[in-house]
């Protein structure tokens, strides 16, 4: 065993295609997550379209106005509604 050869290191094997972002919250209550890609995790034109979808967040947008839209890159999306 102490002759073999050390192990090549491969990164496409250490890194997923999938990115978690971990919080989408309506009025700072946890109202879902989402699953995207590292790339998309950064746009926030996306990451905002695709929360107001997620079925548990749109319930709680119907018949509210959006006040503001807090995006943390890969991490938060925060919708304040009244």
């Amino acid at each position: 065993i102490h002759q073999q050869k050390w192990p090549e290191f491969k990164e496409s094997l250490a890194t997923s295609g999938v990115n978690t972002i971990v919080v989408v919250q309506v009025n700072g209550k946890y109202r879902g997550g989402l699953e995207v890609k590292p790339a998309e995790a950064k746009d926030k034109a996306l990451m905002i379209k695709r929360a107001k979808f997620c079925a548990n967040v749109a319930k709680h947008l119907t018949g509210k106005t959006i006040i503001k839209e807090i995006f943390v890159p890969g991490r938060l999306v925060n919708l304040v509604v009244e």
